[in-house]
Formats: C-alpha cells, structure tokens, sequence
C-alpha cells in the first residue's frame, strides 16, 4: 500500500497524528492497526506513545484461543528496521505498566504482517512435547 492509498484509508484517522511524530515507523503502524481492526478483531485499539523512545505502540482488546478478552500490547516494526537489545528492553521499560510480553508486528510493503512474542528479560522456553 503507498502512502498515499494508505492516507485515503477510513482507518488512517485514527493513527494519522502518530504516523507523523514517527515517520520510521508509519507504514507498519498503519498496517498494524488496520490488520488488528478489521482482520483480527481487535477492539478499542489505541496509540500509546513511549516516554524516552521515539516510538510508540498499539493497545487495545483481543479475544483469546478461550474466548475471554485481554489487552495486548504491539510494537510496529518495519522488516527493514534495524533492531538492539537496548530499543526492545527501552520499549518495555517506557511501557505504562509492567509487562511480561508484548507482541512486535513486523511489517513488509507488500503488506505481509506477522507477530511475534517477545519477552520482557530472559523466559525459559515452553517444553517441546516429543
């Protein structure tokens, strides 16, 4: 989607002024929440802009595997945005409470969207069944 499709798209409003304090990040913010809104089902999703970053993330509702609703945290990422240790642990350390997880959605312009969890410090993984 170029910019200026992405600019016509009902759902532009509402991330519109974060999109332009964080340029870097526009395109997958943009693409983040439209795929959070109107494919995954999310709702009353909001932008949160993080104190002592340049970045900002997504918050709203998702239903779970067990149909109970939970607030979720997304950081946007663009595929090509280099990524440290320090940003990741200066996204959990802005965030307005203390989180164990949040998801990173990275974003690619051909509109491919994908989430991964990321954990707040080092989490032992789940066991691998075998």
């Amino acid at each position: 989607m170029t910019a200026t499709t992405a600019r016509q798209h009902p759902s532009f409003e509402a991330v519109a002024a974060a999109c332009r304090r964080h340029p870097a990040q526009a395109a997958a913010l943009f693409q983040t929440f439209a795929d959070l809104t109107h494919s995954q089902g999310w709702r009353d999703l909001r932008v949160l802009e993080l104190a002592g970053t340049d970045l900002c993330v997504l918050k709203g509702k998702a239903k779970a595997q067990n149909g109970a609703i939970e607030e979720k945290i997304v950081l946007p990422m663009v595929l090509t945005t280099p990524t440290h240790m320090q940003t990741l642990q200066g996204v959990f350390a802005a965030l307005p409470s203390r989180e164990e997880s949040i998801l990173v959605s990275i974003a690619d312009s051909d509109s491919t969207t994908v989430y991964y969890k990321l954990g707040n410090g080092i989490v032992k993984p789940k066991e691998v069944p075998d």
